[in-house]
């Protein structure tokens, strides 16, 4: 971790690093540290895919809010995101919730 630590710290703009990071935070349920990463990531190549990420993490942390902003990102700009998504236990919690009928439930 701390060599990649270091690369960012010499080139911000690393992403590589970041997703490294990213990864390592996640699989160790620091959650937190990841989202702070993927933002980062969201800056200098925002994709569907990162947009996703950064929504599965928040709503495993919890942020149901900020999640269902992200999702709604992701799904806005690439909408085969939605099968992962209905199948993500990330967002299991949210099944009765409005914005997951909405965004998941609703046919296309």
């Amino acid at each position: 971790k701390k060599s990649y630590l270091e690369a960012v710290e010499k080139d911000p703009g690393y992403s590589d690093a970041y997703r490294e990071l990213t990864s390592r935070e996640e699989k160790n349920t620091n959650y937190a540290p990841a989202i702070g990463y993927l933002k980062k990531i969201d800056e200098m190549r925002p994709t569907p895919e990162i947009k996703y990420r950064l929504a599965r993490l928040l709503a495993l942390e919890g942020n149901q809010e900020k999640a269902e902003d992200f999702l709604k990102a992701a799904l806005l700009e690439d909408k085969n995101l939605k099968i992962e998504a209905v199948k993500d236990p990330a967002f299991l919690p949210y099944r009765e919730s409005r914005w997951y009928k909405t965004l998941l439930e609703k046919g296309d």
